[in-house]
């Protein structure tokens, strides 16, 4: 594996990372170490040669992402089985990260407010292409995050 390529994906998994804060809160005794060994592995196998450095930094940059960085969401995504296999939000999988993130010391009232909000407001979403449904249920969760979390 290419220096490059180890980067974006301790990059990628640094952002999936975050994202998991997100929907627990910051603010509980988080295990770092163990949060981020398990983002880092589901996001190594979602990296492939088509994801280019430029699909990644927008994505980070909450830029307009391309197809490729919109499938990489949606790998990730089916990985933590927040997607199911019909490209459509997953309550079972939302729940299943979000006591994921509690195991790890996260705050449950406040993941649970944030699951709760994300499955009421972003569960009608789907696309023709599950890339794009992936994408924009992942828009409208970073969107509910922002809205709980101030």
């Amino acid at each position: 594996m290419t220096t490059f390529r180890k980067n974006t994906i301790f990059t990628f998994a640094l952002v999936l990372f975050i994202y998991g804060l997100a929907v627990t809160s910051v603010k509980a005794e988080l295990d770092e170490a163990r949060a981020k060994e398990f983002f880092i592995k589901v996001a190594s196998e979602c990296i492939t040669d088509d994801i280019k450095e430029d699909d990644i930094e927008a994505l980070m940059k909450d830029d307009s992402a391309s197809h490729e960085g919109k499938c990489l969401i949606a790998c990730l995504m089916k990985k933590l089985g927040v997607l199911d296999e019909n490209g459509e939000l997953s309550p079972a999988g939302v729940n299943d990260i979000r006591e994921k993130m509690q195991s790890f010391g996260g705050d449950s009232e406040k993941g649970h407010q944030i699951a709760t909000a994300i499955l009421e407001k972003c569960s009608n979403l789907k696309e023709e292409d599950e890339c794009e449904t992936a994408y924009q249920i992942h828009q409208c969760a970073r969107g509910e995050i922002k809205a709980i979390r101030g």
